[in-house]
C-alpha cells in the first residue's frame, strides 16, 4: 500500500470527523448516485489506512468526489484522482527535508537518474 494514499484516507476521515464505517457508507451512497458499482466496507477502510491494500481506481474516484464536495477536504480530491504511479512516488519521497541534511540532488541527464547523491557516478 502506498503510505501517502493511506494518510490521505486517514486525513479525509479526520477532517470530516467520520468513523471508518461512516466513510464506507458514504462511499456506497456516492457511488450509487454516480452509477459506480462498489461496495466498500469498514474493513476495506481499515485495510487502506493500515497500508494492507490500496483503494481501487473506482474507490479512489468516489473518495475524490466526497473530498471535492466539502471545502475543508477539497485539497484531498486531487490526491485521490492522482494515478497510481504518482502514489508510488509519494510513498517513497519524504516531503520534508530532515533537519541538518541536504536533500539529494536531482539529475535530469540522458540516462534519467533521479535522486542520486552528488559525486555518485
Amino acid at each position: 500500500m502506498h503510505r501517502g494514499l493511506s494518510e490521505a484516507v486517514i486525513d479525509l476521515r479526520a477532517r470530516m470527523e467520520w468513523s471508518q464505517e461512516h466513510l464506507a457508507n458514504q462511499m456506497c451512497k456516492v457511488a450509487a448516485r454516480n452509477g459506480v458499482e462498489i461496495n466498500p466496507t469498514r474493513r476495506c477502510v481499515i485495510r487502506w489506512e493500515g497500508m494492507e491494500t490500496a483503494p481501487s481506481t473506482e474507490h479512489r474516484m468516489v473518495l475524490a468526489r466526497i473530498a471535492a464536495r466539502h471545502k475543508k477536504t477539497a485539497d484531498l480530491a486531487e490526491l485521490f484522482r492522482a494515478p497510481v504511479s504518482a502514489w508510488r512516488l509519494v510513498g517513497h519521497v519524504k516531503l520534508r527535508k530532515p533537519e541538518g541534511r541536504q536533500p539529494p540532488s536531482v539529475e535530469t541527464t540522458g540516462d534519467a537518474r533521479i535522486g542520486t547523491e552528488s559525486g555518485d557516478d
